[in-house]
């Protein structure tokens, strides 16, 4: 069951994001594009409900961890800031390594592949990403760190990376040489060729620049990955370059096979045929009005069941609306991608939401 902090994390993000969509429209700019956005929030949904197992997890295995620790920190003002500094030091080397690594890579490239840049795009993140980032920061609690100021650190940077992505913010003077500004993390987002693997910071940029990471933003911002993905739908995009490395596994030796996992993106096994990075393409489509309204509704709907899930402690109901959330999120995508199972899915959705009101509506009155 989601805890309070997750969902008012929730409203902050739909507050944000629909304010930076009102002022898009008024400016008239082409921010927003409105497959991307709900592809981005869906993967988001999908993400958020995986959490309710990742969450309670890592802090079961923090707790555990910290049972270890040769000595444990009391909770001071300097011990937060130096834990701070910590998390945002070991989130710098988890994040340079997950665009370094195939494995880490393949869930990482989630949070990339979208053409535009928005506050949509920050929640756009695997669902496996939380287990990546699990085992760089059980170092954590080993050293003696409280799990719970771990937890509480991880949401105020979670609200931080939050705000960085959007457009309408410009260079921000000298906070530019300090902090991960939105300017500093659109270069992150770029496939020009100056912007690819730069500034890898989450909220201090000082350790791109101690490490040579460093880029300003100088030119035109081109976002997406180099090789876009030709079906957007969450399925897809969160398995597909997963799909890839296993494809390109048979290609490879056993010993190479090991090296594919754990080299960059761009490496070749020495028997491999170069299979071709996806042609390079504009994800830009046209969404009929009604799908589109569609679509709308059906994010609506997703969002007030999260805020069920902080109603209700009934664990079948709890369980039900987990599912329904993942299969919305894949189905009305899928409608919106003009793929037939997700026609079909949609209509299985829908009868079987007829058939749980139907026994809720007996168990209640009869």
């Amino acid at each position: 069951m989601p805890t309070l902090t997750e969902l008012l994390f929730a409203s902050l993000f739909f507050l944000l994001a629909f304010t930076e969509w009102i002022i898009t429209r008024i400016r008239k700019l082409p921010y927003y594009n409105w497959e991307d956005s709900f592809l981005n929030i869906s993967v988001g949904i999908i993400g958020f409900a995986s959490s309710l197992i990742f969450t309670p997890l890592s802090y079961l295995l923090f707790t555990k961890i910290s049972y270890f620790a040769p000595i444990h920190i009391q909770n001071t003002a300097a011990s937060w800031v130096v834990l701070f500094f910590m998390i945002d030091f070991i989130g710098y080397w988890h994040h340079r390594l997950s665009h370094k690594t195939n494995l880490l890579w393949a869930a990482h490239i989630v949070h990339h592949q979208s053409e535009h840049y928005n506050m949509t795009v920050a929640i756009r993140t695997s669902v496996l990403t939380p287990a990546t980032q699990l085992f760089f920061y059980s170092i954590l609690p080993l050293l003696g760190f409280s799990p719970e100021v771990v937890s509480s650190i991880f949401v105020l940077q979670g609200i931080f990376q939050l705000l960085v992505h959007t457009q309408h913010i410009k260079k921000m003077g000298v906070l530019e040489y300090l902090f991960v500004t939105p300017s500093a993390h659109r270069v992150h987002h770029g496939r020009n060729d100056i912007y690819i693997d730069k500034n890898y910071g989450v909220v201090f940029i000082l350790w791109d620049k101690i490490f040579g990471t460093y880029e300003p933003e100088i030119e035109t911002v081109v976002y997406g990955v180099t090789s876009p993905i030709l079906h957007a739908d969450p399925y897809n995009v969160t398995v597909g370059y997963f799909q890839s490395l296993f494809n390109r596994s048979a290609h490879l030796t056993k010993k190479e096979r090991w090296q594919l996992w754990l080299s960059p993106p761009a490496w070749k096994g020495s028997a491999e045929q170069d299979l071709g990075a996806i042609e390079q393409g504009n994800l830009e489509r046209k969404t009929v009005v009604k799908v589109a309204f569609y679509g709308g509704i059906q994010i609506l709907i997703a969002y007030l069941s999260l805020l069920c899930l902080l109603q209700y402690s009934n664990h079948s109901f709890t369980f039900y609306l987990i599912i329904n959330l993942l299969v919305t999120c894949l189905s009305t995508a899928a409608v919106l991608e003009g793929l037939r199972w997700g026609f079909r899915l949609e209509i299985l959705r829908f009868s079987v939401f007829l058939v749980y009101l139907s026994s809720l509506f007996l168990n209640t009155f009869f």
